[in-house]
């Protein structure tokens, strides 16, 4: 079963995490050491992965899945979106509250789940959701967070992880296959995606003051708004995607747009904040208490997801 695969799996992800927070906490290495690891998975591993993800032939199977993984990607943001201006008066969200609910780590807890549990193979459709979210992340998110201002479409054009989305796509379309070693090379930095943003969070967690957590009432509220009650609303049209689909292995393709809808609020969120000084402290609280907390959401979602498909 997946649930069990995906439990072992996250408990390793999770051992990796407790490895970087005892690494900080031995004075072995600093929180500001989370930095440069963080840098490399965001410039050089995502981009790896995902371009190797694309490195398969292309059938129309696979086609049909992008297609269905891609829609799945903009109606689960819709739903996102709309869900807190709905309800916004009350909710009465804070700009760092409202995009922790829109946002999921998408990428550092996804991708090594996906490849973990479903296989390689799969990894490709979490391009889509990738793509969506990147685009939303830099407009949209980057947006709330400031206050408002421009849109700056070049550097969303420009995001590391959307241009290999684009070069993977067009690799893939083209029927054109990476030179071996260039192959072989991208997929074993690959490897490295799980133990390398695992142990970013631990030394981030590790350089936190979890006391602080019952300074900030709202936080219950929004982890159980990102971890449960929003994945809940959008399970049903996800079970309506997979009906009228008709798409081979709709069930399994679907289940990596959830899995990423069902994530701990997203990393970039912390690192936004603190570029445009919006409670820096309460965005990295919520990205960390629903990361440990996803450890049992998580393969509670998958199961109820294997049972209902």
């Amino acid at each position: 079963m997946i649930v069990d695969a995906l439990v072992i799996k996250i408990a390793s992800l999770f051992l990796m995490m407790f490895a970087g927070y005892i690494m900080v906490r031995c004075k072995v290495l600093q929180p500001k050491d989370a930095k440069p690891i963080s840098e490399i998975s965001l410039y050089l591993i995502f981009p790896c992965i995902i371009i190797v993800s694309f490195q398969i032939e292309y059938t129309q199977d696979i086609r049909d899945g992008l297609i269905l993984a891609t829609i799945a990607a903009v109606v689960i943001h819709i739903i996102l979106l709309g869900v807190p201006w709905l309800f916004k008066n009350k909710l009465n969200l804070d700009a760092v509250e409202k995009v922790t609910v829109i946002y999921s780590n998408s990428g550092n807890l996804i991708i090594p789940l996906i490849a973990a549990t479903l296989g390689p193979k799969y990894v490709i459709y979490t391009s889509a959701y990738t793509a969506v979210q990147t685009v939303l992340l830099w407009s949209h998110c980057r947006y709330v967070l400031m206050g408002g201002g421009k849109i700056n479409i070049l550097r969303i054009l420009l995001n590391i992880n959307l241009l290999a989305v684009a070069v993977g796509g067009i690799l893939f379309f083209c029927g054109i296959k990476l030179w071996r070693p260039v192959y072989d090379a991208m997929a074993s930095m690959g490897l490295m995606i799980g133990p390398a943003c695992m142990l970013v969070t631990g030394m981030v967690i590790a350089s936190m003051n979890l006391k602080k957590v019952i300074h900030y009432p709202r936080l219950p509220l929004i982890v159980a708004l990102r971890l449960i009650i929003m994945p809940a609303i959008i399970l049903p049209f996800l079970w309506i995607l997979d009906r009228i689909g008709n798409v081979p292995d709709s069930a399994a393709i679907l289940l990596v747009p959830f899995l990423a809808t069902a994530a701990p609020s997203a990393s970039s969120i912390t690192q936004m904040s603190l570029l445009y000084h919006n409670n820096t402290e309460y965005a990295g609280l919520l990205n960390m208490v629903s990361t440990i907390l996803c450890i049992i959401t998580y393969p509670a979602f998958v199961w109820f997801y294997e049972l209902i498909f």
